[in-house]
């Protein structure tokens, strides 16, 4: 709401400002002094100088972007300063658009630019669980991790899920938890659930049950009165 009360304020600013022409002339074609708004992170006030031998104004900002004043009064009748400011930006880099129309039809677009505090966004192109397969006994419990790539990705929220919680369940963190013996599958996904990695799962029976028992002697001859060991 703040954004769009600044836009119709600066609107409403240029439009005044831009009835004290002392004579139009519209062979005065619209154009500004600069192609490109760049702004740092912290919020930074930039101007350009629009010209026009007609009426014009601002039809398109940025919504982080706000027309700040109009300042007609030290230039000739068809130039004027134009002041814009842009919010501070703790997220990353961002661009946008401003647009410049005049009432002979004419338009002109002014690139805006402004750093973020996290520096450049990087899209995420794959993940990976490490393990991709695991055997865990019953009631124990293994960490996962996931592998980003590229590694330094900005996309880094992920969430985990398991096809059989079962035989074992998964926490918020990758921690994997066998709760009984069978077969499960985990997977993790970006938020926007537009990557995928999973890892199969087998729980194992905590109970060791005997299959066979052996000598290491099949035979054994002994005399009266001596001992042997038999394993």
């Amino acid at each position: 709401m703040r954004h769009s009360i600044l836009i119709l304020v600066g609107i409403l600013a240029i439009s005044v400002s831009c009835t004290n022409f002392k004579e139009e002339d519209p062979s005065v074609s619209l154009s500004a002094d600069l192609q490109e708004l760049s702004f740092g992170w912290k919020s930074t006030e930039r101007q350009l100088t629009v010209s026009s031998g007609s009426r014009w104004y601002v039809s398109m900002l940025p919504s982080w972007v706000s027309l700040e004043s109009i300042d007609g009064s030290t230039r000739s009748p068809y130039e004027w300063g134009v002041n814009f400011l842009a919010e501070k930006n703790d997220e990353y880099d961002r661009e946008g658009t401003v647009e410049i129309r005049n009432e002979t039809g004419e338009l002109i677009d002014i690139s805006v630019k402004q750093d973020g505090a996290k520096g450049k966004y990087i899209a995420l192109e794959s993940l990976e669980i490490n393990p991709a397969l695991t055997t865990i006994i019953e009631g124990q419990s293994q960490q996962l991790s996931v592998r980003y790539y590229p590694t330094n990705t900005s996309e880094r929220e992920v969430v985990w899920t398991s096809s059989n919680s079962d035989v074992a369940q998964v926490s918020e963190s990758g921690l994997l938890t066998a709760k009984s013996v069978g077969n499960a599958i985990i997977t993790v996904h970006s938020e926007d659930g537009s990557h995928k990695a999973q890892c199969s799962v087998s729980v194992i029976s905590n109970t060791i049950r005997v299959t066979g028992i052996s000598l290491d002697k099949t035979s054994l001859s002994m005399t009266e009165g001596s001992t042997e060991t038999i394993t």
